[in-house]
């Protein structure tokens, strides 16, 4: 499945929600805010293992979203997180259709 969202080019993601085990909640909430980054938007190796920008993250115990500041940076450019696949309970991943 995976795979197939990643290798489709008639569609963009545009947010992404990584549910932790723990809870713990981290979210690119623009995904196309990072469109001129470095490295992909937002990808999942064949080890199911996630690579994305996280620019709002959500404890378990918390109501409110926190805003992650340190996600870029002028001087160091724009940081990307790195999530073990064994860490992960769910991802929810909304997309785009792009226009032809």
């Amino acid at each position: 499945m995976w795979s197939c969202l990643q290798q489709d080019t008639g569609i963009w993601p545009t947010q992404a929600v990584v549910i932790l085990m723990d809870g713990t909640k981290p979210c690119c909430y623009a995904v196309l805010d990072f469109k001129d980054a470095a490295v992909r938007l937002f990808e999942a190796d064949q080890f199911n293992n996630l690579a994305l920008y996280v620019n709002l993250k959500k404890k378990p115990d918390r109501e409110d979203w926190r805003t992650v500041e340190s996600v870029r940076s002028d001087s160091w450019r724009d940081n990307l997180t790195y999530i073990p696949s064994r860490e992960v309970r769910q991802v929810e991943v909304r997309h785009l259709k792009k226009k032809r």
